[in-house]
């Protein structure tokens, strides 16, 4: 056989192919379980620069966790508080704001005429009648999949908080138990690999950390400006949605503009959120996420939306927050095992 013209051994294909179906069997059947786990990694990620900090100032390791946890979880609460407030109000006008939507739609049919024929609808009643708004309480069972039911929300968040504050307690000496436990033949490869990808996914989720919760601030402060109703339910709505690479901003901003419709009975006010939503998304896409990022995790963007979509499958919509920083460490992984080397490189955001 002439150079050139080498042909790809078995294990060369079957290896990644076998890791990627044993990983999804492992996350889609263990997601109770590894839900609470990853979203604690992902906390104690997000909380230990405040530990750090507090360490700094002279205050005992124990003490210091005590005072962040104990902060972020007063911080959580109030803002879930109000959050959940304004869900449950808007919960309960959906069916009358449902019926203005559909009496908005009889009335300017006339003057949208081309619209509903591109929907191939007569007049767009068939497509928003046959729309039932009882069955859009499902919506929630989407965000709560891999943690139960909401009825175990709160055991569940429990769990999350105990688990956070005993990562946050014994953060100092788990990557020396951690490289210690895999052999002292592999000390240099496993230090590599977990600094890493410690140091990507700590950069990476404090820094979206901090954007998401300005993306929060900026759209509820615009949407109360504008007297749009509900805007501490579509701010921070639209923040997290922000997570999902390329679409996440225009959906997003879709139920702000329904609801600026419904209200004021007119398209304009909808054209002016999203304008104001564009507008904040170009700043925080071409100048603030390039400049505090960079290339830090070099994944390239079809990666970061497929690895969305998977982990959104797996996880719902905490797999949706967290598909990119997994896929981050998981690259790295890839990157250091030469069975798993394939995967890395579909990965990887270098051309080269």
């Amino acid at each position: 056989m002439s150079d050139g013209s080498r042909l790809l051994t078995i294990n060369q294909v079957a290896t990644p192919l076998v890791t990627v179906a044993a990983l999804t069997a492992l996350c889609y059947f263990a997601a109770p379980i590894l839900v609470p786990i990853v979203t604690a990694a992902t906390l104690t990620y997000i909380l230990w620069p405040g530990v750090a900090t507090l360490k700094k100032l002279k205050i005992p390791h124990v003490m210091a966790v005590i005072i962040v946890m104990l902060l972020a979880i007063v911080a959580l609460t109030a803002i879930g508080m109000l959050i959940y407030s304004e869900a449950v109000a808007f919960s309960n006008n959906l069916p009358t704001y449902w019926g203005q939507l559909q009496q908005l739609r009889i009335e300017h049919a006339k003057d949208l005429p081309k619209i509903f024929d591109f929907l191939g609808q007569d007049s767009g009643g068939t497509l928003l009648n046959g729309i039932d708004v009882t069955k859009l309480s499902a919506i929630p069972k989407f965000f709560f999949k891999g943690v139960g039911t909401v009825l175990s929300f709160l055991g569940q968040a429990i769990l999350v908080i105990l688990l956070t504050l005993f990562m946050l307690f014994e953060q100092p000496g788990f990557r020396k138990r951690i490289v210690k436990s895999l052999g002292s033949d592999n000390v240099s490869a496993t230090t590599n690999i977990i600094s890493q990808v410690s140091a990507q996914i700590a950069g990476y989720l404090w820094v979206r950390f901090v954007i998401t919760v300005g993306l929060a601030i900026v759209f509820s402060i615009g949407l109360l400006i504008g007297g749009i109703n509900y805007p501490y339910v579509w701010g921070p709505l639209a923040a997290l949605l922000s997570l999902v690479p390329y679409a996440g901003a225009y959906i997003g901003a879709v139920p702000p503009m329904i609801m600026a419709y419904v209200q004021h009975s007119s398209i304009l006010p909808s054209v002016w959120v999203f304008v104001f939503f564009m507008a904040v998304q170009f700043v925080e896409s071409n100048i603030i996420v390039p400049k505090m990022l960079g290339r830090q995790l070099n994944i390239n963007l079809l990666a970061q939306l497929i690895s969305t979509i998977y982990w959104g499958w797996l996880w719902g919509a905490i797999g949706i927050v967290l598909a990119v920083p997994i896929t981050a460490a998981l690259k790295v992984v890839c990157d250091h095992v030469e069975a798993l080397h394939p995967i890395g490189i579909l990965l990887s955001g270098d051309d080269n």
